[in-house]
C-alpha cells in the first residue's frame, strides 16, 4: 500500500497523541492518582453517542461537498482542453479547403497551434498555484516580442482574455481573406467550441475564487477538537485496561481525522499537492495533440484500401472476428509479403486433386469442392474469344449454374493473356435462413479467410472484364 498522497500518516499523528493521553489517564486512574471511574454512573452514553453521530454527519457532509468540487474541477479542466483542441482541429481541417498558396496556409496552421497552446497554458497558470513554475508553450519564441510584451502588461484572467481575442481575430481575418473558406454555419462551430471552453474556464475560476462555506469547515474543526479532548476521559471510564483505552481511542480518532483531512486535501483540486490534478500533464498532452495537427498526414483525406470489403452481408458475418489495430499493425508486413502466395498460388493443389480423381473436373465440381474446404481456387480456362469468356463469367455471376453451386460472389483474376483466370468463391444457398449465418457459432477461420480472398481479387476481376 502506497503512502504517497495518503492522509493516514497525518491522521495517525493526531490520533497517537490522543491515544497516548487516554492510556496515561487510565494508568493514573488505576494508581488512584486521579479519580475518574467514580463518575461512570454520571456519564450518559447516549449523550456521547449523539455527539459522535453529529460529528460524523458534519464531516461526511463536508467531505461530500469537497468531493463534488473536485469532480467539477476535473471535469471542467478536461472539457476545456477538449473544446480548445476541437476548435484548433476544425480550423486546421478547414484550412485544407483553402485556395491560397500552401506556404500561407502553413503559416496560418502554425499560428493556430501556437495560440491554442498559449491560451491553454495561460489558463492553467491562472487557475493553478504554480509558484515559480511555468507551463510549457509550443515554440513561444516564435511569437513576436511585441505580443509577449503585451501579455506582460496583464495579469490573471485578463491575460487569458487577450489570447482568446487574438484567436478570434486570427480566424476572422482568415475568413475575410478567404484563407478559411467554409460555409458560415460550419465555421460557427469553431466559435461555439471556443465559447464552451471559455465557460469551463470560468467554472474553474468559480471553484478557485469561491471556497467551500467556512461555517462547515469551522464546525467540523471545532467538533473534532472537542471529540479529541473528551474521548480520552470517556475511554478511562468505559475501559478496563490502558491498552484497551489506547486501541479504541486510536481507531476512532484516526477514522474521524482521516475524513476531515480528505476534505481538506480535495477541497481545491488545482495546486501542487500530490492529490491535486496533474495540470502540467494536461498541458503536455495538449501540446502533443497540437503537434499532431502539424503532421501532414493529419491533413490528408483517407483513402479506402482497394481490397476493402464492400459487401455489407459479409461485414455482418465477420463482425465477431474483426481484428484490432494492434494485431493488424504487428502482422501487416508479413501479410503484405505473403498475400500473393496465400490467395492465388494454388495451382499445384488443384492439379493434385485432379490427378487423384482420375482426370480434370468440371467448373462446377471444382467450385463445390473448394467451397467445402473454404479455399480459393484457380480454374484453367481454355483459349476462347472475348465474348465467350465474358459469357462464361456472366454465367458464374448471374446464376446460370445450378442453384446449389451458385457462388456468392465469384471473383476472377486475369494473368495478363486471359488464358488463366483465378476464381475465388464462397458458396452459400439461396435460402435466407442459410444466408444469414451471422448468429451461427460454427463459422470457421477458413471462412473468414475466404471472404478476405474474395475482396482481394475483386478489383482484378473488374480489370479482367474491362479488358474483355
Amino acid at each position: 500500500m502506497s503512502l504517497r498522497g495518503s492522509v493516514f500518516p497525518q491522521a495517525a499523528k493526531y490520533a497517537l497523541i490522543v491515544s497516548i493521553l487516554s492510556a496515561v489517564l487510565k494508568v493514573m486512574d488505576q494508581q488512584d492518582w486521579i479519580v475518574l471511574t467514580k463518575f461512570a454512573g454520571q456519564i450518559n452514553n447516549a449523550v456521547f453517542s449523539g455527539f459522535t453521530f453529529t460529528l460524523g454527519f458534519v464531516l461526511v457532509f463536508r467531505t461530500n461537498q469537497c468531493y463534488n468540487r473536485f469532480l467539477q474541477g476535473a471535469s471542467s479542466a478536461c472539457t476545456m482542453r477538449s473544446k480548445m483542441f476541437e476548435a484548433a482541429s476544425s480550423l486546421v481541417a478547414f484550412s485544407t479547403m483553402s485556395k491560397k498558396e500552401r506556404p500561407e496556409v502553413d503559416i496560418f496552421i502554425h499560428k493556430v497551434v501556437r495560440l491554442f497552446s498559449l491560451v491553454h497554458g495561460t489558463a492553467l497558470e491562472v487557475i493553478c498555484d504554480a509558484g515559480h513554475k511555468e507551463f510549457p508553450v509550443l515554440d513561444i519564441g516564435g511569437i513576436p516580442e511585441k505580443n509577449l510584451e503585451c501579455l506582460k502588461r496583464f495579469r490573471g484572467q485578463l491575460r487569458v482574455d487577450m489570447v482568446y481575442q487574438w484567436i478570434i481575430t486570427l480566424v476572422t481575418h482568415a475568413v475575410d481573406t478567404g484563407l478559411v473558406a467554409v460555409p458560415p454555419p460550419i465555421l460557427s462551430r469553431v466559435f461555439h467550441e471556443l465559447e464552451l471552453s471559455r465557460v469551463e474556464f470560468n467554472q474553474i475560476l468559480q471553484i478557485i475564487n469561491i471556497p467551500a462555506p467556512f461555517p462547515y469547515a469551522q464546525a467540523a474543526s471545532v467538533l473534532l477538537g472537542v471529540y479529541s479532548i473528551s474521548t480520552p476521559i470517556i475511554m478511562v471510564v468505559w475501559s478496563t485496561h490502558p491498552a484497551v483505552a489506547f486501541i479504541i481511542t486510536f481507531v476512532c480518532t484516526v477514522a474521524l481525522w482521516s475524513i476531515e483531512l480528505i476534505a481538506t486535501e480535495i477541497e481545491n483540486p488545482f495546486g501542487q499537492d500530490v492529490n491535486d490534478l496533474p495540470v502540467f500533464e494536461f498541458q503536455e498532452d495538449m501540446n502533443a495533440s497540437l503537434l499532431m495537427l502539424l503532421d501532414p498526414a493529419a491533413r490528408e483525406v483517407m483513402d479506402l484500401d482497394p481490397a476493402a470489403n464492400m459487401n455489407v452481408s459479409s461485414l455482418i458475418t465477420l463482425s465477431r472476428k474483426f481484428k484490432s489495430f494492434s494485431e493488424v499493425s504487428q502482422n501487416i508486413s508479413q501479410d503484405l509479403s505473403s498475400t500473393n502466395d496465400q490467395f492465388f498460388d494454388v495451382d499445384s493443389s488443384v492439379e493434385n486433386d485432379d490427378m487423384q480423381h482420375g482426370g480434370a473436373k468440371s467448373l462446377e465440381e471444382k467450385i463445390q469442392e473448394k467451397n467445402e474446404r473454404h479455399m480459393a481456387i484457380r480454374v484453367d480456362v481454355p483459349e476462347m474469344e472475348p465474348n465467350s469468356l465474358q459469357a462464361q463469367l456472366t454465367a458464374l455471376q448471374g446464376g446460370m449454374l445450378p442453384q446449389q453451386h451458385k457462388p456468392h460472389p465469384v471473383e476472377a483474376r486475369c494473368d495478363g493473356n486471359l488464358n488463366t483466370v483465378s476464381c475465388a468463391a464462397r458458396m452459400c444457398d439461396a435460402n435466407p435462413d442459410i444466408a444469414s449465418r451471422e448468429d451461427s457459432k460454427h463459422d470457421s477461420e477458413h471462412e473468414v479467410d475466404q471472404w478476405h480472398r474474395i475482396h482481394q481479387v475483386r478489383e482484378a476481376y473488374d480489370k479482367a472484364l474491362s479488358r474483355v
